[in-house]
Order: structure tokens, then C-alpha cells, then sequence
């Protein structure tokens, strides 16, 4: 039987995502999406070594913050499933400016140092992972099983403004010894509930502005006629232009919709919701930093269309846990899903999710 699941990893604030495909459960291949903290790690060893999984086809850090990339440090050329990966796709210093050959000015930065003794980036031929000069959507080679994919962001342009702003993105990114991560000021809580939620939904924030952030690596990954969105932090107007454009003027058809920047009010807008018809919505993160998911951007999901929809959380938390309310269900057309125990991946079978929709092959 064909299998396409999502593995949502306990990554605290963070990301740390498994894609296990493949025509039947003899012979599987696997993607693995950033690594949350270093206390990730213990996690992911052990989901892949109850799957086990020998190897890792792609391995892709989307972007140097630390609750992306920290996990990854020292798992790399380790032994086991991450010895030698296919291809390990990430935008380090020298892809900031292409036509550099520096390897960049921060000490400390450990990956690159892994990075040239592995497979980095073959896809793009040692090139950056990113859009077209133009900003048209990536469509890179496919991966093993057929797997098609394609880039939806960093365009050029924000992996310029990084270049600008490395040494001290990574300091605060926590890749920099001695210097911690910074953290974001308390956001306000709303009273959801007995609210209206449109117009919850409809508040002006403040667009996602950090430079770290826009050069983060947004991928359409599409197996047996389905669509997985994994958002990464993406900038709300690369995604959004990029669906846009793979949608033809139309909402794109998508199965399941891993949320940018932890379901940030600053990366899921109402625009970008707008450029996809989808039922199916992944957060991940335990809120405890961040305050994420914030309510204004659930909200937006909630309200994004009349369609039945169901939020996925890989923590129950007071920021999730919250939206469980039977009579905001029934108006407003949701439900929602979490892991079965605190400690356990959450796991999405993208199979199952209802019928494949009908434009899927056109992309």
C-alpha cells in the first residue's frame, strides 16, 4: 500500500519534521526537515529507530535559527541514519551572494563546517535552494519514488538582505559561542471564544520582517497525487506569491498545510490563506518562547472558508488547547487534532485525508 505520512517531532518552539513516502511499507524513503533544539534529537533518534529507518534520502535545514537548526548540530555525519544522507539541501553564507567564494565571517557556524564533507545541495548543482531569478516557483529533480518538488521560497532578494545582516542573525540564532538566542517580548492573549472570530481575524499585524527568516528554504512536495506544503518561516509574500503562481489565478489545491513560522499572526495572513484552498492545517510548536500559535492567525485558518477544516497541534498547550470548544466547531466549521501522549510525534497520514483533488497533476 503507497505511503505518505508527516511526523510532527516534539521540537519544543521549533521544527523537526519526518516525510516517510513510498509505494508500500517495504520500501520507504524518508525526508527529514530541520531539527529543533538539541533536545530534538533524543526524540527523532527515537521515532527513526522505531521506523527503522537506515538512512536518510534528503535532509534540509530551512534557515539558521536555532530552533531549526540546533538539533542538527552534531547529528550530521554521525552514525546511523544521518552517516551519509543523499543530498543535504541548506543556504549557508557562500549562497547568500553566489558569486562569492567565501564561506562568511561567523566562527562557530558548525554546520558548514559538516556540510563540506557531505552531499550539499547536489539539487541545485552546489547552488543555492531557492526561486528562480524571476521569483517563478523552483522544480527541482525529483527525488527517489518520484517524489516531485518544488521550491517556494527564499527568493534572491531575501537571501541579499541576509547577507547583509549574517553575523548578527547568527548570534542571535544562538550559533555563535557565548552569545544565547534572543527572545521575543510577551504577546497579549485573546478571549477566543464568546469573540468573533472574523473580526479576530481581520486585525492588521505587522508583516514577519527578520532577515533570517526570509531565507527560509519552503517546499511543495507532491507523492500519489497529493500536496504537502511545508511552510518553514517563510515570509508571507514569497509564499503567497509563489502559490499564487502555481495556482494559475485560482487557490491551489492543497492536502495538508504545515503553517509558517509556528502559526505566527506575522507569517499567516489572510493573503496567503486566500492562495490556497486547503482542509487540512499543521502548527507546530509547544508556545512556552514564543507564545505561538497566536490567536489572531488560528483565527485566519478558522475563518479562511466555509470548508470543514481540521487544525493539527503537535502539543497540547494552553495556546492549543483552547480552540477545542464544541460550539466554535460547529459555527465555524473545525475540529482539532494532537499527538496521543505528550512525548510522541504527531503523526499525519496524507493518504487519508479525503479524496486527492482534481488539478493535482497540473503543477
Amino acid at each position: 500500500m503507497t505511503v505518505f505520512r508527516l511526523h510532527a517531532i516534539p521540537a519544543e518552539e521549533g521544527d523537526c519534521l519526518v516525510v516517510t513516502y513510498g509505494p508500500s511499507e517495504d520500501d520507504l524513503a524518508r525526508i527529514v526537515v530541520d531539527g529543533g533544539h538539541t533536545a530534538t534529537q533524543t526524540h527523532l533518534k527515537k521515532h527513526l529507530k522505531k521506523a527503522g529507518a537506515k538512512a536518510i534520502g534528503l535532509l534540509v535545514v530551512t534557515h539558521v535559527d536555532a530552533d531549526h537548526i540546533e538539533g542538527m548540530l552534531g547529528m550530521l555525519g554521525s552514525d546511523g541514519p544521518f552517516k551519509n544522507p543523499t543530498d543535504v539541501w541548506f543556504n549557508g553564507y557562500r549562497h547568500l551572494v553566489e558569486d562569492l567564494e567565501s564561506f562568511g565571517p561567523v566562527q562557530g557556524e558548525t554546520l558548514t563546517t559538516e556540510l563540506l564533507k557531505q552531499n550539499w545541495n547536489l539539487a541545485t548543482g552546489g547552488g543555492a535552494v531557492r526561486l528562480e531569478d524571476d521569483g517563478t516557483p523552483r522544480r527541482l529533480p525529483d527525488l527517489r519514488h518520484g517524489m516531485k518538488v518544488t521550491v517556494l521560497s527564499p527568493s534572491r532578494k531575501k537571501l541579499w538582505a541576509m547577507e547583509r545582516t549574517w553575523k548578527s542573525a547568527c548570534a542571535e540564532a544562538g550559533l555563535v559561542p557565548g552569545k544565547p538566542a534572543t527572545k521575543t517580548a510577551t504577546l497579549p492573549g485573546y478571549e477566543a471564544f464568546g469573540a468573533d472570530l472574523k473580526a479576530i481575524a481581520a486585525t492588521a499585524t505587522k508583516r514577519d520582517g527578520a532577515a533570517a527568516n526570509g531565507t527560509s528554504i519552503a517546499l511543495l512536495l507532491e507523492f500519489a497525487g497529493r500536496r504537502l506544503v511545508l511552510g518553514a518561516d517563510a515570509h508571507p509574500d514569497v509564499l503567497t506569491d509563489s502559490l499564487r503562481r502555481l495556482g494559475d489565478g485560482e487557490p491551489l489545491h492543497v492536502d495538508l498545510f504545515k503553517l509558517p513560522h509556528h502559526g505566527s499572526q506575522a507569517n499567516v495572513t489572510v493573503d496567503l490563506l486566500k492562495a490556497v484552498r486547503c482542509r487540512d492545517y499543521v502548527v507546530s510548536t509547544n508556545g512556552k518562547r514564543f507564545n505561538h500559535p497566536d490567536e489572531i492567525a488560528i483565527a485566519r485558518v478558522i475563518t479562511s472558508s466555509v470548508e470543514q477544516k481540521t487544525i493539527w497541534f503537535n502539543y497540547r498547550q494552553d495556546r492549543t488547547e483552547c480552540w477545542i470548544d464544541d460550539e466554535a466547531s460547529a459555527k465555524y466549521a473545525y475540529s482539532c487534532e494532537f499527538p496521543e501522549t505528550g512525548d510522541e510525534p504527531l503523526e499525519i497520514d496524507i493518504l487519508s485525508l479525503g479524496p486527492p483533488k482534481p488539478d493535482v497533476a497540473d503543477v
